[in-house]
């Protein structure tokens, strides 16, 4: 045993420090570069403006960056039917925008068309196609206040 620490002496041991600690690290570097994306998350509701005499609720979208990147939102989609294909896409003037970490843009459609069908599928998509979905049970109460709002409950 003496031996071998005879062999590796001095130098040895610094080399062998090194080596653990360039290890360290690249796995921190390489975690970092894993989780540090851009990632964005949409939220849907209808909204009642009180301060207008009519008070027509709106459907309303707010998508987020909770990513620790900047990221362009490009647009709004949706999917009808997976069986048979039929998706819609939102023709949007505030998207694409490009939104730092924590920012949030507010996004009013002229109508209900996203929600009217019942979709199965509500994203929002960024300027690499990536697709981040609302939460099935946000999609669904969403639906639910769009149907009280068509048959003319109060919200």
């Amino acid at each position: 045993m003496d031996r071998i620490f005879e062999l590796i002496g001095e130098i040895g041991w610094v080399a062998i420090y090194g080596a653990v600690v360039s290890t360290i690290a690249i796995f921190l570097n390489w975690k970092k570069l894993i989780t540090d994306k851009g990632k964005l998350k949409i939220i849907g509701m209808i909204a009642v403006d009180y301060s207008n005499p009519t008070g027509n609720p709106y459907l309303c979208f707010s998508v987020v960056n909770i990513g620790r990147r900047q990221i362009q939102a490009s647009g709004i989609a949706f999917d009808i039917d997976s069986s048979t294909k039929k998706s819609g896409v939102l023709v949007l003037k505030d998207l694409p925008r490009q939104l730092q970490e924590g920012e949030e843009v507010v996004i009013i459609p002229n109508d209900f068309e996203a929600i009217a069908n019942n979709p199965e599928r509500l994203f929002v998509f960024d300027s690499t196609g990536k697709q981040y979905n609302m939460k099935k049970e946000e999609l669904k109460k969403l639906y639910k206040d769009y149907l009280k709002h068509a048959s003319g409950s109060k919200l």
